[in-house]
């Protein structure tokens, strides 16, 4: 079968006849060594009983196979490819209950933004890989790629495409997980993955059907002991995510190598496509998320052209300025950033309100449209709800702008006994009379910065660089 079993009814697949094999060979799994017949690796994909429905003068059969996998009708009919009595045609039959098979572009799962993973038992801890989401179907063999936008990314990702169906013992099953550059090194670093660089590796971490059953409800736990048994272990580019059970020691181990982070995953979670929920929780080294690029700056020198991009997010209100990032991209990645802008232009500034900073440098900002989407790393987001020494990573072509917001750790957006109210956070300076200082609330763990209202002053929390406590000094009114 060199392109696998037929598995869904109506499709058809080569079944080319060998010569016939011993009985003893049913239960042989192993290594057959180069140079010898059939060489390569050997595994048993299913095993069960057939029963024979009918037999025909020409040669065709119809039977029901009752597996471990395979469940039920087949026709075998001769093909007689280019007169060759030895190639014939295995045809999956439709079933009498006409079940549906599934075909659907899923969503995939998010994460939520924490500090650190967590520290109890039941939970799955593995890399987070710096790449592009990717969601891929198998349907009889043929490989079907597509962003977390539901974009076919078949094509520009086409050497795992190809892969595929020789790293996935199945023929059907739909996988989802990071296309990755590594560099060097063997690390994954997004820049090459931007410039069509490196060695392109997918690591696979989750099974959302096998074989048209849907697995969405089934704990993770059993995904994953069904998604190990399908992937080859030493294939160059089709790559099993491992998971370790220590997530504290991942993220150390992590932050050394200068990998994004952690994702840390509840053993008995569902797959829910789409949505962002605390099953699923991302522990980053270093802060870093995507925005909407809405300007940009003229610079000086060689940078003249363009000297930083002007960032936001989305908030109640629209969009949001965040800072601006001048740094993370050389002379070619400039000139790619203007071919991209420059169509772009726009009179007005898309932001739903131009802050002081930007009013008096309001000369050199070209405003765009409020359409790419770019993903930079940071040290923190100030009290004010700025970000802090920004570094340009890329363009992120699968993010929509409409669901670019701002990512607060979960832990420090309840702080306060839920007084940290991050909707507001980026909104500006606030008016005079909520600019006095105040307390920290008792318990507070003061990761924001509890020295300034932070629901009325915008303030964000600060993960790397916590807030002094705040101190109840009365303001000298003025005579």
């Amino acid at each position: 079968m060199p392109k696998g079993i037929p598995m869904r009814p109506g499709s058809r697949r080569l079944a080319v006849r060998v010569e016939d094999h011993p009985l003893s060979y049913a239960s042989f799994e192993g290594q057959i060594p180069h140079g010898e017949y059939g060489a390569g690796r050997v595994r048993i994909w299913d095993r069960g009983t057939y029963e024979l429905l009918a037999e025909r003068p020409d040669g065709s059969l119809s039977v029901r196979l009752e597996g471990e996998r395979l469940r039920g009708r087949w026709a075998l009919v001769p093909a007689r490819l280019g007169g060759d009595e030895q190639n014939w045609l295995l045809i999956r039959k439709r079933e009498p209950d006409g079940r549906p098979w599934p075909d659907e572009r899923y969503l995939p799962m998010l994460c939520r933004l924490v500090d650190e993973p967590p520290l109890e038992s039941g939970w799955l801890h593995e890399i987070k890989w710096d790449g592009y989401r990717v969601l891929a179907r198998l349907n009889a063999g043929d490989p079907e790629l597509w962003s977390r936008r539901r974009q076919d990314v078949t094509e520009r990702f086409r050497e795992v495409a190809r892969r595929l169906d020789w790293a996935v013992l199945t023929p059907d099953c739909v996988l989802d997980g990071e296309v990755c550059a590594l560099d060097e090194h063997g690390l994954p670093r997004f820049s090459l993955l931007q410039r069509s660089r490196g060695r392109l590796v997918y690591y696979v971490f989750d099974l959302l059907e096998l074989e048209g059953v849907p697995l969405l409800e089934r704990p993770l736990r059993e995904r994953r002991r069904l998604l190990e048994d399908l992937i080859e272990p030493d294939d160059p580019v089709v790559r099993l995510s491992r998971t370790f059970d220590d997530g504290r020691a991942l993220f150390a181990a992590a932050t050394e190598q200068g990998l994004e982070g952690v994702i840390s995953k509840r053993a008995g979670s569902p797959y829910r496509p789409g949505k962002r929920t605390g099953d699923w929780q991302k522990s980053k080294a270093r802060l870093r998320q995507e925005f909407v690029v809405v300007g940009y700056t003229r610079g000086r020198g060689a940078r003249e052209a363009l000297g930083a991009l002007v960032l936001a997010v989305n908030d109640a209100g629209g969009l949001c300025w965040v800072g601006n990032c001048g740094t993370g991209f050389g002379r070619d990645e400039i000139d790619r950033l203007l071919s991209r802008l420059q169509p772009l232009v726009r009179e007005d500034p898309p932001l739903r309100e131009i802050p002081p900073e930007l009013r008096r440098a309001s000369r050199r900002v070209t405003w765009v449209k409020p359409v790419l989407v770019c993903e930079v790393s940071f040290a923190e987001w100030t009290a004010d709800g700025r970000l802090r020494a920004p570094v340009y990573l890329g363009l992120r072509d699968d993010t929509a702008p409409v669901v670019v917001r701002r990512e607060l750790p979960a832990a420090a957006a309840e702080c306060c006994g839920g007084r940290l109210s991050t909707a507001g956070a980026g909104r500006g300076p606030a008016p005079r009379s909520s600019r006095r200082p105040r307390r920290s609330p008792p318990g507070c763990c003061r990761r924001c910065r509890p020295c300034r209202p932070c629901s009325a002053a915008g303030g964000a929390p600060s993960r790397h660089a916590p807030g002094r406590p705040g101190t109840a000094r009365r303001r000298r009114e003025p005579r």
